[in-house]
Protein backbone atom coordinates (compact mmCIF):
# COMPACT_ATOMS: atom_id res chain seq x y z
CA UNK A 1 0.00 0.00 0.00
CA UNK A 2 2.85 2.58 0.83
CA UNK A 3 4.40 1.43 -2.62
CA UNK A 4 1.40 2.78 -4.50
CA UNK A 5 0.70 5.84 -2.34
CA UNK A 6 4.82 6.54 -3.12
CA UNK A 7 4.05 6.39 -6.38
CA UNK A 8 0.99 8.31 -6.71
CA UNK A 9 2.69 10.94 -4.67
CA UNK A 10 5.56 11.30 -7.06
CA UNK A 11 3.41 11.50 -10.15
CA UNK A 12 1.68 14.11 -8.84
CA UNK A 13 4.77 16.30 -7.97
CA UNK A 14 6.09 15.03 -11.84
CA UNK A 15 2.77 16.68 -12.84
CA UNK A 16 2.65 19.85 -10.72
CA UNK A 17 6.64 20.53 -12.07
CA UNK A 18 5.69 19.99 -15.95
CA UNK A 19 3.01 22.64 -15.69
CA UNK A 20 5.03 25.15 -13.88
CA UNK A 21 7.79 24.63 -16.39
CA UNK A 22 5.19 25.19 -18.99
CA UNK A 23 3.30 28.20 -17.37
CA UNK A 24 7.09 29.80 -16.62
CA UNK A 25 8.33 28.88 -20.86
CA UNK A 26 5.19 30.38 -21.91
CA UNK A 27 5.87 33.17 -20.11
CA UNK A 28 8.67 33.46 -21.11
CA UNK A 29 7.71 33.54 -24.57
CA UNK A 30 5.11 36.57 -23.78
CA UNK A 31 2.47 34.09 -24.85
CA UNK A 32 1.24 34.66 -21.20
CA UNK A 33 1.50 36.99 -17.92
CA UNK A 34 2.59 34.84 -15.09
CA UNK A 35 4.44 36.31 -11.90
CA UNK A 36 5.57 33.44 -9.99
CA UNK A 37 6.12 36.01 -6.24
CA UNK A 38 2.48 37.08 -6.86
CA UNK A 39 1.00 33.56 -7.47
CA UNK A 40 2.94 32.42 -4.73
CA UNK A 41 2.00 35.05 -2.09
CA UNK A 42 -1.44 35.13 -2.97
CA UNK A 43 -2.13 31.28 -3.14
CA UNK A 44 0.05 29.61 -0.59
CA UNK A 45 -2.52 28.42 1.85
CA UNK A 46 -3.28 26.22 -0.97
CA UNK A 47 -0.53 23.65 0.22
CA UNK A 48 -1.88 23.93 3.31
CA UNK A 49 -5.40 22.26 2.27
CA UNK A 50 -3.31 19.70 -0.08
CA UNK A 51 -1.31 18.81 3.05
CA UNK A 52 -4.91 18.19 4.88
CA UNK A 53 -6.29 16.23 2.04
CA UNK A 54 -3.22 14.03 2.18
CA UNK A 55 -4.38 13.88 6.45
CA UNK A 56 -7.60 12.66 5.55
CA UNK A 57 -6.06 9.97 3.35
CA UNK A 58 -4.28 8.69 6.16
CA UNK A 59 -7.50 8.29 8.53
CA UNK A 60 -6.35 11.59 10.86
CA UNK A 61 -9.64 13.45 10.21
CA UNK A 62 -9.13 16.13 12.96
CA UNK A 63 -5.52 16.76 11.58
CA UNK A 64 -6.76 16.89 8.28
CA UNK A 65 -10.24 18.95 8.36
CA UNK A 66 -8.42 21.50 10.71
CA UNK A 67 -5.20 22.31 8.03
CA UNK A 68 -8.50 22.33 5.06
CA UNK A 69 -10.48 24.58 7.32
CA UNK A 70 -7.27 26.99 8.39
CA UNK A 71 -6.27 26.75 4.75
CA UNK A 72 -9.69 27.73 3.33
CA UNK A 73 -9.64 30.70 5.39
CA UNK A 74 -6.63 31.75 5.22
CA UNK A 75 -7.06 31.82 1.19
CA UNK A 76 -10.40 33.88 1.70
CA UNK A 77 -8.95 36.87 3.57
CA UNK A 78 -5.37 36.99 1.41
CA UNK A 79 -7.98 37.02 -1.56
CA UNK A 80 -10.00 39.66 -0.03
CA UNK A 81 -13.09 37.72 -0.35
CA UNK A 82 -13.12 38.29 3.75
CA UNK A 83 -12.71 40.97 6.35
CA UNK A 84 -11.46 40.69 9.46
CA UNK A 85 -14.67 40.65 11.10
CA UNK A 86 -16.38 38.19 8.64
CA UNK A 87 -13.29 35.93 9.74
CA UNK A 88 -14.32 36.37 13.41
CA UNK A 89 -17.80 35.49 13.14
CA UNK A 90 -17.37 32.31 10.85
CA UNK A 91 -15.40 31.31 13.10
CA UNK A 92 -18.01 31.53 15.85
CA UNK A 93 -20.29 29.54 13.35
CA UNK A 94 -17.92 27.54 12.90
CA UNK A 95 -17.10 26.29 16.33
CA UNK A 96 -20.47 25.95 17.17
CA UNK A 97 -21.33 23.93 13.80
CA UNK A 98 -18.59 21.49 15.67
CA UNK A 99 -20.04 21.85 19.02
CA UNK A 100 -23.27 20.73 17.97
CA UNK A 101 -22.82 17.85 15.55
CA UNK A 102 -19.60 16.45 18.14
CA UNK A 103 -17.79 14.83 15.53
CA UNK A 104 -17.26 10.88 15.78
CA UNK A 105 -21.32 10.49 17.21
CA UNK A 106 -22.53 10.30 13.84
CA UNK A 107 -26.16 12.04 14.42
CA UNK A 108 -27.16 16.01 15.22
CA UNK A 109 -27.93 16.50 18.76
CA UNK A 110 -29.08 20.28 20.39
CA UNK A 111 -28.66 19.25 23.40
Amino acid sequence: MKTQRKIAGISIAGLVLLVLGIVLLLDNLHLIYFDLGDFISNWWPAILILLGVNELFKNNRTGGWFLIGFGVVLLLKINHFIDGSMLFAGVLILIGIIMLIRPGRGSFRLW
